[in-house]
């Protein structure tokens, strides 16, 4: 009896250590599996980081573009409303200049006149000279 109990505990402990020496086993798969798959996923956790990395960058000089574009837009806007001011001075001083014009045409033409007619002593070189009064006066003459 008791070498059947003895050959049985001997038998239990050697199945048992067939056991833990399998599942040693299994546990170095699986760390070893566990391992590579860390591996990868590090190496594509550092893939992942430089493409974030290098978007960013893209994003950074994509919004310093944008900026420098809009700063020249409001410049260009700036211009363009100062050359619209001077045109518009511009048409308002050919308005007013064309209006002198006139008047310093009816101004020089009633001169003229008058001065021939006193060339040719005629006496009516006075009144000639009094209706062109205003426009002589307009344009500073």
């Amino acid at each position: 009896m008791i070498g059947l109990v003895t050959v049985a505990l001997v038998g239990v402990g050697v199945w048992r250590r067939a056991t833990l020496m399998h599942e040693r086993g299994v546990a170095r798969s699986e760390r070893r599996t566990a391992l590579a798959r860390l591996a990868r996923t590090r190496t594509s956790l550092i893939a992942a980081t430089v493409r974030a990395v290098a978007t960013e960058q893209v994003a950074g000089a994509v919004r310093a573009t944008t900026t420098e574009l809009v700063r020249i837009a409001d410049d260009l806007t700036v211009q363009i409303r100062t050359l619209e001011k001077s045109r518009d001075d511009a048409a308002i001083a050919a308005w007013v200049a064309g209006g002198r014009v006139g008047q310093m045409r009816d101004c020089l033409g009633g001169v003229n006149r008058a001065l021939n007619q006193v060339s040719v002593g005629d006496p009516k070189s006075v009144s000639t000279l009094a209706s062109v009064r205003t426009s002589c006066r307009a344009v500073g003459a």
